[in-house]
């Protein structure tokens, strides 16, 4: 009687340390694919992380192009404007110069 509770102990005992090796298993293999999971993820964020800030560069650098153009072609119209006034000035200034020599 007491061998047959003794052996039944032994058996619960190697069953509950049998579950206990399952658990820890099954938790460290939880535990794998949650990092594997997390890995994925934070990979996947930096690499979207990293395209939206090429196409934010490459939106900045455009639109800084743009800008330089129309400050170019601002550049441009103003020295045209500046020789249209002068143009009177500068053919008044020769004449007198002509008129001198």
């Amino acid at each position: 009687m007491v061998e047959q509770i003794l052996s039944k102990v032994k058996r619960i005992e190697e069953q509950a340390e049998a579950i206990v090796k399952q658990a820890k298993n099954k938790a460290a293999l939880e535990h794998i694919k949650l990092r594997e999971r997390q890995e994925a993820e934070s990979s996947a964020a930096e690499k979207q992380l990293r395209e939206e800030g090429k196409k934010l560069l490459e939106e900045e650098a455009e639109r800084l192009k743009k800008q330089a153009r129309e400050i170019i072609a601002l550049g441009e119209l103003e020295t045209e404007r500046i020789r249209e006034k002068a143009a009177p000035k500068i053919s008044q200034a020769k004449k007198e110069i002509l008129k001198c020599l």
